[in-house]
């Protein structure tokens, strides 16, 4: 999870998330996934797909890496995908021990049980948190 730098932006939580699925037909709603900080639920207030993208906004081997904002049902057919969630609030601290992630609802794999509920495990992330 990573934050915005500057103190003049609104607080913002990045989530990001690379997903392969074994499913061609499973598919993914952003808008559905929640974070759960000790006894706080959190909705999505964004959401991203990461690649390389054409003038005209679609996936393009020739075209420019950047984040396109995405909404809805996204197939992810049986290639890699990644994804970027944010939920408006500070980054919560790499320690606690209350930090959750349901992607129960914005996973949606047929034939497959539902994803269970997500635990960080408390420790520094040695990943950049701002």
């Amino acid at each position: 999870m990573t934050g915005p730098s500057s103190s003049s932006r609104p607080p913002l939580t990045r989530l990001f998330l690379s997903m392969t699925s074994a499913n061609a037909t499973a598919t993914f709603h952003p808008e559905h996934v929640t974070l759960i900080v000790g006894d706080v639920v959190l909705h999505p207030v964004a959401s991203y797909e990461f690649g390389r993208w054409g003038p005209d906004g679609k996936p393009s081997p020739e075209g420019s890496w950047g984040f396109k904002p995405v909404s809805g049902a996204q197939t992810l057919g049986l290639s890699r995908r990644e994804m970027s969630v944010d939920f408006g609030m500070e980054p919560p601290s790499p320690e606690r021990g209350d930090l959750k992630l349901d992607l129960s609802e914005a996973l949606n794999m047929p034939g497959q049980a539902p994803v269970p509920l997500l635990r960080f495990v408390p420790r520094r992330w040695r990943h950049d948190h701002v």
